[in-house]
């Protein structure tokens, strides 16, 4: 990733010749690098570029945002990304509980678990681990109780 090196990021989403398509995975790519080294500087920079470029919006991009700045122990950031969209998708509230769970911050983890019930949103292989994680941690012996049959009901048993 050359353009993470020196002061600035070069990116090419300034290239004319480039779609949406194109500048999505280029965009998530250097977000992970931003996690990788937990660069908080690049990340902001980066962050702000994406914003300027317009595809903030797009769901891969703000939970791979919500990701970088939960690895980044940002959570008021990671939060407030996920609170900018009307109707949040799976990948982004999964992001959210991920990053708090990873920081230990289990109770955090289960209320945004319990507004993605609310919301309606499925539950898949991603959410289960991280929130049966955070029952066992906050001896939750009930919630975990109900995740545990989700996961059966659900046909997860071999993924979980």
């Amino acid at each position: 990733m050359e353009g993470m090196r020196g002061n600035g990021l070069k990116c090419p989403a300034h290239d004319r010749h480039m779609g949406l398509s194109d500048v999505i995975p280029v965009f998530a790519s250097l977000l992970d690098l931003c996690s990788a080294t937990k660069n908080l500087r690049k990340l902001k920079k980066l962050h702000a570029r994406i914003i300027t470029t317009g595809i903030s919006h797009h769901d891969f991009i703000r939970a791979k945002l919500v990701s970088s700045y939960s690895t980044c122990a940002q959570m008021s950031e990671a939060n407030f990304i996920f609170s900018l969209a009307n109707r949040q998708s799976i990948f982004v509230y999964n992001s959210l509980i991920r990053g708090f769970s990873s920081l230990n911050l289990f109770s955090e983890s289960l209320s945004v678990f319990h507004q993605m019930l609310a919301a309606l949103k499925p539950i898949d292989t991603q959410t289960l681990p991280v929130v049966l994680k955070s029952c066992a941690a906050l001896s939750a012996l009930r919630l975990g109780q109900q995740v545990h049959v989700a996961v059966w009901k659900n046909g997860f048993a071999s993924d979980v």
